[in-house]
């Protein structure tokens, strides 16, 4: 299962919505010292939006952010009368490289993994996702990790669960594709035999 988190980079106010109640909430009661704080850094804290995760955060027909986790960041934009400093990245990996070196500020969504504890600090998940997987559809019956010896899976490149079956199922034959896309079109064609992803992004792909 994924969990779905804001991710604040250290030094930032940690602002935590509640997914049922967030969109007819007041504001947020904030100390003179945090509404301060925000005035001082309106328009200035770097924050990235992944490019290809639809339907969850992905780019539209012109270049800006859609999605559920845009929608969310907008609505914490509202609430705060506050900007972010919007920064465009081509891939998740590149999110990754930026939040390791420290160049971006905040990422809008993603999965805590003990690796990236090492350089980003975390929310509490707001929003839990399956994971699914992929095949063609002449492949019959049910499927697990533990019955996919020999199987060319994919998993887009630094994605959560990429690292978890790697740590879990090391005798599995992972591929990285670029983004989930790219990977259901590959099983779609034969070249994979399966691809794993969370179920409204295989949906929405599909």
């Amino acid at each position: 299962m994924r969990h779905i988190s804001f991710i604040l980079i250290s030094g930032l106010i940690g602002v935590y919505f509640c997914l049922t109640s967030c969109l007819h909430a007041a504001a947020p009661d904030l100390t003179a010292e945090e509404e301060a704080w925000l005035k001082d850094h309106d328009g200035k804290v770097r924050l990235v939006h992944t490019p290809d995760w639809p339907p969850l955060d992905f780019l539209g027909e012109n270049g800006e952010p859609v999605g559920m986790v845009a929608d969310y960041i907008r609505l914490i934009q509202k609430k705060l009368n506050f900007k972010f400093k919007v920064v465009p990245v081509e891939s998740w990996t590149e999110m990754l490289d930026r939040a390791r070196a420290g160049t971006i500020d905040v990422i809008s969504a993603g999965q805590e993994t003990e690796d990236r504890k090492k350089f980003m600090r975390w929310s509490s998940p707001f929003l839990n996702l399956k994971t699914t997987i992929i095949v063609r559809k002449e492949l019959k019956g049910e499927l697990s990790l533990s019955k996919m010896q020999g199987m060319k899976i994919g998993v887009a490149e630094a994605y959560a669960v990429g690292e978890f079956i790697r740590q879990n199922y090391p005798d599995l034959i992972m591929i990285n594709v670029d983004n989930p896309q790219e990977g259901i079109r590959q099983v779609s064609f034969g070249e994979l035999d399966a691809m794993i992803t969370e179920v409204p992004n295989a949906l929405y792909i599909i």
